[in-house]
């Protein structure tokens, strides 16, 4: 855990006003905020992550660039790759716009603000955010994550081109990237030939890292706890899901609904997920007591 007594006053400023941004979207009826059980889903599929990753460098390259022509052209290389990993794999790539809608802009409303406190500290987290999307470990395959770094960042490159993406939260249902990519228009083009050896290396890493996980997790003493479940409560951040099973490394909340009562489960535990749903829990696994 991070030392408290060494925390930058001015990252913390920054930090709360993106907390305080939340209670606005809250309290202003917003309805965007992303379904992270749904997103559990994303496609675990190395073109989806080969395209993303050509978009992320193309975001850099925009965001770097002085030239508002080149700007624009990039912008549009990327809504349209976007939209076209939206078409191959449906509405699941939405999770990432929701993220983005949702958390990019609480992050850019904090970002902006550590701006007017400190052109230099502002400066930093943009290289720092920029250097996150360019890896092509780990974080590439974490889209919950990533996608607060995107999201922030394609709103700055955004207001760089005079892009109005600002409105009142009330009533929308929409999000920032798909409103935009509507007003600057798109073609769906061929992402076959999109592809990069760095990124499949690292992808079959990820895989086999997210099978040894349930793996050691089942090789440990068990017991199993039948039931009818609903989830409803968890920590986003930490947990992965295969095939029909979620692994929640800090904790999860079930309601049994048999009892009609609330259970909160200390992690690690695994949750099997009912078919064809995203929040019904047929039984979870937790260890033994030694």
């Amino acid at each position: 855990m991070e030392d408290p007594n060494k925390v930058d006053s001015r990252e913390l400023a920054s930090n709360i006003i993106h907390e305080m941004f939340h209670s606005y979207q809250l309290s202003n009826g917003e309805k965007r905020f992303p379904n992270d059980l749904k997103g559990l889903d994303y496609p675990i599929d190395l073109k989806n992550f080969e395209i993303k990753y050509r978009e992320n460098m193309l975001l850099i390259q925009a965001l770097d660039s002085n030239n508002r022509d080149l700007k624009n052209n990039l912008l549009k290389e990327i809504i349209s790759l976007r939209m076209s990993r939206l078409q191959r794999y449906g509405d699941i790539i939405k999770y990432e716009f929701a993220v983005e809608t949702v958390e990019g802009s609480a992050e850019y409303c904090g970002t902006k603000a550590l701006k007017f406190i400190s052109e230099e500290l502002y400066e930093k987290r943009i290289e720092e955010y920029k250097n996150i999307l360019s890896t092509n470990t780990s974080s590439l395959f974490d889209i919950r994550m990533i996608s607060y770094y995107t999201g922030v960042l394609l709103l700055i490159l955004f207001e760089d081109l005079n892009i109005d993406f600002i409105k009142e939260i009330i009533g929308q249902s929409q999000s920032i990237f798909e409103e935009v990519a509507e007003k600057i228009g798109y073609s769906i083009i061929d992402i076959e030939n999109v592809f990069d050896p760095r990124i499949e290396e690292n992808f079959r890493t990820h895989v086999d890292n997210l099978d040894k996980r349930f793996e050691d997790f089942f090789n440990k003493p068990l017991i199993k706890h039948e039931g009818d479940f609903v989830i409803c409560g968890y920590d986003p951040m930490n947990m992965v899901k295969l095939r029909d099973m979620i692994l929640c490394d800090n904790f999860i909340m079930l309601i049994d609904r048999k009892f009609q009562e609330k259970i909160f489960l200390k992690g690690p535990i695994v949750v099997k997920v009912k078919n064809g749903t995203s929040n019904q829990v047929t039984g979870y696994y937790s260890r033994k007591s030694l």
